[in-house]
């Protein structure tokens, strides 16, 4: 199929201009202030790592936090694929009812989940090695080698992200389990990648230039109102919470654009012309 990123975004637009307060609450809500109280929880818990005998630091805070953290991640990881299967069932009108939404949505975590975890755990296979190598190459000082390690894995990174982005979307709309979903979206995205390379590559800029530019004039902003920011302080949380709501709405952008970009090369765009007027 055909691939017109131009169609995708004005499909997105006029969506998040039709739904764009729901869209923007279910990601706020399922997704970013999971992630917010989760980084304040560990602000908490570890706190400034003091430096022990010898000017090495002492660690024992962190490694106690692990475990409560670790037990954090799991609900806040179900709750954000909960939100995004949701924000991709609504942008491709498999469901026009939020609630309907939601219900089925819950239905395809944990397909959506395992594909994940296969995911992850494929990619500690690969980076083990060349991380290892890596840690090799700094005890031998071919820092060189180093550089071309990292930058080797970190191309395989942005190659599989690109290949595989097609997930959520996929595990919305399609009664996939987890191999058939990874297979189903390294499908959809072949003949794609630079183009949808250019895409992600455009978007992370957009969001770097704006969480730098909000980051440094809402952090002045708030000093003067808030005072002094320091972990934990009311300084700290507002900015915490700004960049929080940036994130949620280069967020719901991001997830309807790739669940268009979806339904343009599954062929199965619906009455997209009519939706989206």
């Amino acid at each position: 199929m055909k691939l017109s990123i131009t169609k995708a975004w004005d499909e997105t637009s006029a969506f998040v201009k039709q739904e764009g307060s729901t869209l923007f609450l279910i990601v706020f809500a399922l997704t970013v202030l999971p992630g917010l109280i989760m980084q304040a929880v560990a602000g908490r818990l570890v706190g400034p790592i003091p430096a022990a005998r010898g000017g090495t630091p002492d660690l024992g805070p962190l490694m106690a936090a692990v475990p409560i953290l670790l037990a954090m991640l799991i609900p806040v990881i179900i709750l954000s694929l909960w939100g995004n299967l949701t924000i991709n069932l609504l942008a491709m009108r498999r469901e026009t009812v939020v609630g309907s939404a939601f219900a089925r949505a819950a239905r395809r975590i944990l397909p959506l989940l395992g594909a994940t975890l296969l995911f992850f755990v494929a990619a500690m296979i690969v980076a083990f090695p060349i991380l290892a190598a890596a840690g090799f190459g700094v005890q031998a000082g071919r820092f060189g080698l180093v550089a071309l390690l990292f930058l080797a894995l970190f191309l395989l990174a942005i190659f599989f992200g690109v290949r595989l982005m097609l997930m959520s979307p996929v595990a919305a709309a399609e009664e996939q389990g987890p191999i058939g979903i990874i297979r189903r979206s390294w499908q959809l995205t072949s003949g794609h990648f630079w183009r949808l390379l250019g895409f992600l590559a455009l978007l992370m800029v957009v969001i770097m230039v704006l969480v730098i530019v909000v980051g440094s004039v809402g952090g002045i902003l708030i000093t003067l109102v808030a005072g002094q920011m320091k972990p934990g302080s009311l300084g700290s949380f507002l900015l915490q919470l700004l960049t929080g709501i940036l994130q949620a709405v280069w967020a719901t952008y991001f997830i309807v654009m790739v669940a268009r970009i979806y339904a343009q090369l599954s062929g199965n765009s619906g009455s997209a012309a009519a939706v989206f007027e």
